[in-house]
């Protein structure tokens, strides 16, 4: 079981200004003290990642259809380690879901809204 504990920050990789709302509200909802850092521009969520110290992210919420970068070309260019990449998407594409499930760096696939339910699992696993 994974320890709440454990998940210092969850980074939000989404230009939906509504989606990571309801990200937010959800993990303060779920567990208080879990930080959150939202991205609505994949080319700055990259830079981030790929200039800091990561190892205090356990777990990062990326959308799949976005300007500039989507998101599989996102995690082509994103080097991240020991963290959980989860797909939030509102895709209902099945090669999207499929495509994740074979994709080594994704955890899984969350279809939006983010619910309780989905952390309680994920944090239950």
């Amino acid at each position: 079981m994974k320890s709440i504990n454990e998940h210092k920050l969850i980074i939000l990789v989404d230009d939906d200004e509504t989606n990571n709302f309801i990200c937010k509200k959800m993990l303060s909802i779920f567990d208080p003290t879990i930080e959150t850092k939202e991205f609505m521009d994949p080319t700055v969520a990259l830079q981030f990642l790929n200039s800091s110290d990561t190892s205090n992210i356990r777990l990062l919420l990326l959308d799949l259809n976005m300007p500039k970068l989507n998101g599989w070309q996102f995690l082509e260019k994103m080097s991240l380690a020991n963290s959980d990449v989860v797909i939030l998407s509102s895709s209902i594409d099945p090669n999207d879901v499929q495509k994740a499930k074979s994709d080594t760096k994704i955890k899984d696939f969350w279809t939006k809204p983010l619910t309780l339910d989905m952390l309680g699992k994920y944090f239950a696993a």
